[in-house]
């Protein structure tokens, strides 16, 4: 609730969302999951670019739909260039 509220009442052009620790499968290292889904989706549903640090390493997905099962939104065609929408 404190995600989806603070995004939510926000009128910022720029949304992020930043913690410290994350989830195995958005790291290119071998740490565990440690945050559950439901932090990532919320800041994905309030527009939210996240960023992590955990693994002290660099790397991005491309624009998703679903965090969590990876689904990479299809509607956008700059596979390269990220969605800020």
């Amino acid at each position: 609730d404190y995600i989806k509220n603070q995004l939510g009442k926000t009128e910022s052009v720029w949304r992020i969302c930043s913690w410290h620790k994350n989830m195995n499968a958005m790291q290119v290292g071998s740490k565990p999951d440690d945050t559950g889904w439901e932090v990532y989706e919320e800041c994905r549903k309030g527009g939210a670019i996240v960023a992590t640090g955990h693994e002290h390493s660099y790397s991005r997905t491309k624009t998703l739909l679903s965090i969590e099962n990876q689904t990479v939104d299809s509607n956008w065609n700059e596979a390269n260039d990220l969605r800020v929408a």
